[in-house]
């Protein structure tokens, strides 16, 4: 891993993309070995098969995540941004996900609807919420374990790679990142936008804990509402326009606070460093891995 001149305990943009390759790799092996012995010894269908698998992606970001915070010898709330925050932010939390999930709650159907619409049906998994017991497990299997280890390796140790970016711009290549791991064409546009706002919460806030928490409302509603089976209509113009102005309101403020905070000295070449090689790399994987649930779900 590449380290900065100035500061070898920093990630640099380098790192953050290897960082990204490595995570990304790790989960296909494991995805890989894990469904194959468990298949073997679990239904694909089961609790039991479901909940394991649904585990590999946070096994590869604690590796590289750990890895990282050995390798740079700095404290993990530093590199991570597990720091304090402003208890405003909380209120921007709230915001965010609110808007993210009653504005653009219906994206990801009416892309379904779309592939459908010329052809191309997406498989779908279920989640086995038939009891109370289950409900909890998923809770944290789903909603819980994911919004912390996602948001450590997205908005911590990827975001800070890229600390010598420009805010926008490095919002935009982590929420592609964060959009491209999900490999699923039905959230790829729900998935980026969300990542985007999340690096701009994260920068704001100077913490990660708001991201985290956000992260989790909105994983946690959608297995809350499956669970009890309350349907909302969120093809409703009226909760589509108060959702979308939430989210106006939210981008206009986190905006006007960094506009506010304290520039880092901007570094050309960054961004060109991120992707070359490794980053590349790891998108490419993504994309396969996405485009290729076409070909299974046909």
């Amino acid at each position: 891993m590449r380290m900065s001149n100035k500061n070898k305990l920093n990630i640099t943009a380098y790192g953050g993309g290897l960082a990204f390759f490595s995570a990304i790799s790790i989960f296909v092996i494991i995805t890989f070995l894990g469904q194959t012995i468990f298949g073997l010894i679990f239904e694909q269908t089961s609790v039991e098969y479901i909940a394991i698998c649904s585990t590999f992606s946070a096994i590869a970001f604690a590796i590289v995540s750990i890895y990282y915070g050995v390798k740079v010898k700095k404290p993990f709330e530093n590199l991570f941004s597990i720091n304090k925050f402003n208890p405003i932010h909380i209120v921007l939390t709230l915001i965010l996900s609110a808007g993210m999930f009653f504005g653009l709650g219906f994206i990801n159907t009416a892309f379904v609807e779309l592939l459908k619409s010329v052809g191309i049906t997406l498989s779908s998994s279920v989640v086995p919420l038939n009891n109370f017991g289950n409900f909890i497990l998923f809770s944290i299997l789903l909603a819980f374990i994911p919004a912390v280890f996602e948001e450590i390796f997205f908005r911590g140790v990827l975001l800070n790679s890229l600390n010598k970016v420009k805010t926008l711009i490095a919002a935009i290549l982590v929420g592609g990142c964060f959009a491209l791991y999900h490999c699923s064409l039905a959230q790829l546009i729900y998935q980026f936008i969300y990542g985007v706002l999340l690096c701009l919460l994260v920068k704001t806030a100077k913490s990660v804990i708001p991201a985290v928490i956000s992260h989790f409302i909105n994983n946690f509603a959608v297995i809350l509402l499956e669970y009890y089976r309350v349907q909302i209509d969120l093809f409703n113009p009226i909760i589509i326009a108060c959702g979308i102005a939430l989210l106006v309101v939210f981008t206009i403020l986190t905006l006007l606070i960094l506009k506010k905070s304290s520039k880092p000295d901007y570094k050309k070449g960054e961004v060109k460093d991120f992707f070359l090689p490794c980053g590349v790399f790891g998108m490419v994987i993504c994309l396969v891995l996405t485009l290729s649930v076409i070909f299974v779900g046909a």
